[in-house]
């Protein structure tokens, strides 16, 4: 989503015309029962708000939050399973202002405490923003241009490539469209290629440097198309849709020392906060595994219900009176957000119907995205264009608290808008270019007259004039980062049934913005839950060759591999959980040389974290340590010593060019460590010895890999 609006003519949006505003809510009456019947003839699951429907009652999986990755997610999981799809806001289906593009923009316009579709907030930067409050989330808000994230972010992100590109297909055949040029949007165009944002591209999904026309979701009818849409694509005999409730923190039962999930607790979204409601999991009869409450309420929504139910940091969460669940400090840190810069293309409002961008140069090796928008400015159909140039990779950052225990209320969020130095220096090359394309001859063509661009050229005073005027794009993202909240299967580290699948888990902001990924990722998650649980059916419905015990020979991988998703776990944490002891002997393979170790034995309590046990067992003989192919040049002085390696040993090995590093597995090492490989886009994972075929052990060669192969004898 787009949308752009600078302070200096903030005061616009606030003088809303009487007599305009009158004959904009006649003119909404009038075009009701037109809008509404849009999509009511379609096959949308059961929406409701009443309570009643849904207290106390369980579901296979529970979604919080219908936005642009919650909707997919909950069409793509009711395949299979019962969904419960919370959302705080009310259905976009009766609301013309949401489905009509003439009324883009028009959300933003009005806002209020706990109804509006669209929900104000300021970051304590002092830079106004918005986040969606409607089924469909910001996708039924924003300026609904569409571009897939670039083909480096899908490789960083450890994604299957064909899964990726089969996801983002499904989104696009039912709610993404081709534009047909208006002139405003080809004089943009124009105006992009003068200022030297070169190839021209054409049409394209994908995000490629130049100046492209991307994808719409508003229709040649000019309709808009959400991400609730995609609800007709999944079993809406499976789905309950529960509209104007907002989830207050997730009800837990403790095991031992495992904290899981149960169900969510939630509140009326104009009622009071003291009453609340309770929906459930559903427990399995049989050994067959739980499904999950899934986080997918946004950027600021998803961390701020982990602390309010008790997941975050310590110190933070006593200052509420949250009894603590769990301390993970993760939660609300490394919050983002892009940092824009408008130029208003004449001062004076006019009279025009408003235009989402349909062009977009990038620019810069990427790091710049200009755009052009004509928004309105007050309900009486008064605009303004502009141009408004994003940082798509700004290294600062902020981190999220709560403000209070309402969860209907915004929490506070610290952006740090430019507070690095490199962001500055390229917001000061941001305005030269964006100045470029306002005052090329293209725009001044379509208005008629040049623009008055009162922009100075000294680079001093445009770094003062970057930090008065730096505005959001709305692509904020961060929160519950993978590696310190979640890990890599979108499991929050430490709880058992609970996931987060939003634009909280981003590290940055995909493509030109992030709407396509967000629909992308939650058909993509949707899927390999499913598949997960598909796995993990098959093993726990099969016959057992023995009735007391079973010799499993399964693999513990670790890899630096491009190729680790090739060998990702199957069935090493169902497998285990269904037996009380196990006693295994290790065979590792360091680069295809053979080590022989230790046999051990553990006791499993069905609470305990099997793979997990495997490696306190292991870090506890003292003499089982693993070697790592990793390049001394990257490893900081603090991190060698928080890993306990010698640092006499790591100088030598810097010295000699080579790259191998030694580390025991303790158990803070072990924490430590996979958090870091996430930070490096190392990965762990487990894997079925039947995986081991000769590709795999050809890739044991031409990459540095640890390979650890378990012969464990599991007793029921």
């Amino acid at each position: 989503m787009e949308w752009k609006m600078k302070i200096p003519e903030m005061e616009l949006l606030s003088v809303i015309h009487g007599h305009g505003l009158l004959a904009a809510f006649i003119f909404l009456l009038v075009n009701l029962s037109q809008s509404s019947s849009l999509s009511q003839g379609n096959r949308l699951p059961r929406m409701t708000s009443n309570i009643k429907e849904v207290l106390g009652k369980s579901f296979d999986y529970i979604i919080v939050g219908g936005g642009t990755a919650g909707c997919p997610l909950a069409a793509t999981l009711s395949e299979k399973f019962s969904v419960l799809l919370i959302e705080r806001g009310g259905s976009p289906y009766e609301n013309p202002m949401v489905l009509d593009e003439k009324y883009f923009g028009f959300p933003f316009l009005q806002t209020d405490e706990f109804s509006s579709v669209a929900q104000r907030f300021i970051s304590k930067d002092g830079v106004p923003n918005l986040r969606g409050r409607v089924l469909g989330g910001t996708s039924a808000i924003n300026a609904g241009f569409y571009s897939r994230a670039s083909a480096d972010f899908i490789k960083r992100a450890g994604w299957d490539e064909k899964l990726v590109k089969e996801a983002y297909e499904w989104a696009e055949s039912k709610i993404v469209f081709k534009p047909l040029l208006t002139k405003w949007s080809s004089a943009v165009k124009s105006a992009l290629l003068e200022a030297g944002i070169l190839p021209f591209n054409g049409f394209s999904w994908g995000h490629i440097a130049g100046t492209k026309i991307g994808g719409t979701v508003f229709d040649a009818d000019r309709k808009r198309h959400i991400s609730a849409d995609l609800l007709e694509r999944g079993n809406s005999s499976n789905i309950v849709v529960l509209l104007n409730a907002t989830v207050k923190n997730i009800v837990f039962q403790r095991d031992g020392n495992k904290s899981i999930v149960r169900g969510i607790r939630f509140i009326k979204s104009n009622g009071s906060i003291n009453q609340t409601y309770e929906a459930y999991l559903s427990q399995p009869e049989n050994s067959s595994p739980q499904g999950d409450v899934i986080l997918s309420a946004g950027a600021l929504g998803s961390p701020q219900i982990l602390l309010l139910s008790g997941i975050g940091p310590r110190g933070h969460l006593e200052n509420f009176n949250i009894p603590l669940m769990l301390d993970l400090k993760g939660v609300g840190q490394d919050m983002q957000d892009n940092p824009g810069i408008p130029l208003i293309l004449r001062a004076k409002p006019e009279y025009r119907l408003p235009e989402p961008p349909q062009v977009v140069g990038i620019a810069k090796e990427f790091k710049f995205i200009v755009e052009g928008f004509v928004l309105p400015v007050s309900f009486n159909a008064t605009t303004l264009m502009r141009i408004s140039i994003k940082l798509a990779f700004p290294e600062s950052k902020g981190k999220l608290e709560l403000n209070n225990t309402d969860p209907r209320q915004n929490p506070v969020v610290l952006f740090n808008y430019l507070a690095e130095e490199k962001d500055l220096r390229e917001c000061v090359q941001m305005v030269q270019l964006v100045k470029k394309v306002a005052r090329s001859r293209s725009i001044a063509r379509f208005l008629g007259t040049k623009p008055r661009i009162n922009v100075t050229s000294n680079p001093n005073e445009l770094r003062n004039f970057c930090r008065k005027n730096v505005r959001t794009y709305y692509h904020f993202h961060g929160g519950c980062s993978i590696g310190s909240v979640i890990d890599r299967d979108y499991r929050v580290i430490g709880v058992k049934g609970l996931r987060v699948i939003d634009g909280s888990t981003l590290s940055e902001s995909p493509g030109t913005n992030p709407m396509a990924t967000l629909l992308m990722l939650g058909r993509y998650q949707g899927i390999k839950i499913l598949k997960e649980r598909e796995n993990a059916s098959a093993f726990c419905n099969q016959q057992h060759p023995f009735s007391s015990s079973t010799r499993w020979r399964v693999s513990i991988f670790f890899t630096a591999s491009k190729y680790a998703a090739l060998t990702k776990s199957v069935l090493l944490f169902p497998m285990l959980h269904q037996f009380k002891t196990f006693s295994f002997n290790f065979d590792a393979y360091f680069d295809s040389n053979r080590f022989n170790l230790p046999p051990m034995r553990c006791q499993l309590p069905s609470s305990s974290n099997p793979f997990r046990e495997i490696l306190r067992a292991a870090g506890r003989t003292r003499r089982f340590s693993l070697w790592k192919y990793l390049d001394t040049t990257d490893c900081s002085d603090d991190f060698v010593a928080r890993a306990g390696w010698d640092k006499k040993m790591v100088k030598e090995d810097h010295e000699k060019r080579t790259l191998i590093l030694v580390a025991a597995l303790s158990d803070q090492l072990l924490t430590m460590s996979i958090a870091y490989m996430g930070e490096r886009d190392w990965d762990l994972g487990v894997v079925d010895d039947r995986k081991l075929n000769d590709q795999s052990l050809q890739l044991m060669k031409d990459e540095p890999a640890i390979f650890i192969l378990v012969d464990a004898t599991l007793q029921y």
